[in-house]
């Protein structure tokens, strides 16, 4: 008798286990529920995206990088270090902000410069050229490091 309700325990373990039929109907009504929820209580987007950045206005020097005014948003490139950057549009829809708990960083050195139809701003490891809104990141060596097009509006 031990050894038929051991063998029946395995086999309905193993079958619930392949199917998942224990779970099936609460994890389906909790997925109707959920999407139900998440549709009632959108959170409605505000602000507008931009297409395409436009036109270069204005660039100016900041203590840590430089600030670049264009006809439709803003670029802001914040050195945190010498050979880490960060890069901020602004007046369109804010991406998901990354979570950068250090605050007190340390002054780093940097340079604005006009090169042609380009502007760079760098460090004394790293720079960051932007051409028509799309820009380009090189080490100290000028070797390529990375390569972004212009942000667009998706959908």
């Amino acid at each position: 008798m031990d050894f038929f309700k051991n063998l029946s325990l395995r086999l309905k373990f193993f079958f619930g286990s392949l199917f998942y039929l224990t779970y099936a109907h609460s994890a389906y009504l909790y997925s109707r529920k959920r999407d139900r929820l998440e549709r009632e209580f959108a959170v409605p987007q505000t602000k507008e995206g931009f297409d395409k950045p436009g036109k270069l206005l204005q660039a100016e020097p900041t203590a840590r990088g430089a600030h670049f005014y264009f006809e439709q948003t803003e670029l802001e490139i914040c050195f945190l270090a010498p050979d880490l950057v960060r890069v901020d549009w602004l007046g369109g829809i804010p991406p998901i902000g990354y979570a950068i708990s250090r605050q007190d960083w340390q002054e780093v050195e940097t340079t604005l410069e006009e090169t042609g139809d380009a502007w760079a701003v760098s460090s004394n490891k790293l720079a960051v050229t932007r051409v028509d809104g799309s820009l380009k990141f090189c080490n100290s060596a000028q070797a390529t490091l990375r390569e972004q097009m212009p942000p667009q509006r998706q959908g």
